[in-house]
């Protein structure tokens, strides 16, 4: 081709291939630390469902069972004192002192005072009859006065026995009535009390067993969070192995290989580069050999430079 070649630039044209690539590389220690928490990792997630076995709610004590069986068993415990009570109450409330049996309020003295008193007439009557048998005065007027006075006073003292054993009988009846209706009345209140008391000793009972299921509780709660906490000591281990990797420092080494592609230049176009610099500079020149002349020259040197590279191939 020749100078022609060289000027249009042909077969000299060079096209160059580059291709960059850059590949960190982490050292062996950590990519086998990482392997082996892969496999711990496969492990606890292949892990079955292990289910607590042990007891979780602390059933009741004995206690407890007996405080429930005596409230069972003390349910209405009130009510016959009560029943009796109200029967007593009602009997004195309806009950009439005329229509009482007043033998057994009686005296059981009285026969001795009423014997007290015919002893005291017969006595009387004897003295009467020994007075009269020395004197000589029997049957006359005034033995029968004297024996009527003292028959008077003997129905007096017999009346007067009476009237008092009616007034005591009396009086020990309404104290009677007053006694069973002050027993009623405290029977009746006995039975609010024993029921009471009942649940009081029941409802301390029942105490004494919650302090123990609770006790018994709390060793419940202790297995089973042993339990938890045997059952997540393998994930704990695996978050620290994770956490050592993590916060291990390392320097990756940086590894660049392959080709990168870049076309040649054009020597012709170059060269027309440079031919036109040449003109360009001459026609300044002259067209400004003074102001312009400076500029123009220096533009001329260049292009004639970069233009007689290719002088001799014409």
């Amino acid at each position: 081709m020749g100078w022609l070649s060289d000027m249009f630039g042909g077969d000299d044209d060079v096209v160059s291939t580059t291709t960059s690539v850059q590949a960190s590389e982490i050292p062996g220690y950590i990519q086998d630390y990482s392997k082996e928490n892969l496999g711990i990792a496969a492990g606890l997630a292949d892990r079955q469902f292990e289910p607590y076995e042990g007891a979780l709610v602390a059933g009741f004590t004995d206690d407890q069972t007996q405080a429930f069986q005596n409230q069972r068993d003390n349910m209405g415990a009130w009510k016959d004192d009560l029943a009796s009570a109200t029967s007593t109450m009602k009997d004195i409330s309806t009950s009439n002192f005329g229509d009482a049996d007043l033998s057994s309020y009686m005296n059981p003295y009285l026969s001795s005072q009423y014997s007290a008193v015919n002893r005291g007439y017969d006595t009387a009557q004897n003295q009467l009859d020994a007075k009269a048998a020395t004197q000589g005065a029997f049957g006359n007027s005034r033995r029968g006065i004297v024996d009527a006075d003292l028959g008077a006073r003997r129905g007096d003292a017999l009346s007067d026995v009476d009237r008092l054993a009616f007034e005591n009988a009396q009086k020990s009846y309404f104290a009677d009535r007053a006694s069973q209706m002050a027993g009623a009345t405290g029977l009746a209140s006995l039975a609010g009390q024993n029921q009471n008391q009942l649940g009081t000793d029941n409802a301390a009972l029942a105490t004494y067993g919650a302090q123990q299921q609770g006790m018994n509780q709390l060793g419940l709660d202790a297995g089973y969070q042993q339990f938890l906490r045997e059952q997540a000591t393998p994930l704990e281990n695996f978050n620290i192995r994770q956490a050592a990797l993590a916060g291990t420092p390392y320097n990756a080494s940086q590894a660049t290989t392959g080709t990168s592609t870049s076309p040649g230049g054009n020597s012709f176009m170059s060269n027309i580069g440079s031919l036109g610099q040449l003109t360009s500079g001459v026609g300044n020149f002259f067209a400004n050999p003074k102001g312009g002349g400076q500029s123009a020259a220096t533009g001329f040197g260049k292009a004639f430079d970069s233009f007689k590279s290719i002088l001799p191939k014409f």
